[in-house]
């Protein structure tokens, strides 16, 4: 007896629980900040199929920071966004409407400044 197949399951698409990203924990005002996204499959495999990702930072007032995000075709994503003010952004990263896991991160934004480190001072 045969059965009608009625649909499948991709074992390649990205799961939220398996996907991760390295994210900062702090940056200066005005510099992009870099953020590696890795999605992982059902058997915890890099997706060959992309996901459908969203990136959402806000600032610690609730402004929304424009962001970008790049597929690598190759089950890894590179997102970016630069904050123009001190404080504390918040980055939610979503695969399918659910959070990756980790997610929402906080990055802190510092003013910039000189560093000073014993014998010199370094100018980002």
């Amino acid at each position: 007896m045969s059965y009608p197949q009625f649909g499948h399951v991709l074992y390649d698409d990205p799961l939220p629980e398996n996907t991760e990203a390295v994210v900062p924990e702090w940056t200066l005002v005005g510099k992009e900040v870099k953020i590696d996204i890795t999605d992982h499959d059902h058997n915890n495999r890099r997706s060959k199929e992309g996901g459908q990702f969203a990136v959402e930072a806000r600032s610690s007032r609730g402004d929304v920071i424009p962001s970008t995000i790049q597929d690598n075709k190759d089950g890894s994503y590179s997102a970016s966004l630069v904050a123009n003010e001190t404080g504390e952004v918040k980055v939610s990263i979503n695969i399918k409407g659910q959070h990756i896991k980790g997610s929402p991160y906080n990055i802190l934004v510092h003013q910039y400044s000189a560093l000073n480190i014993p014998g010199k001072v370094v100018n980002d």
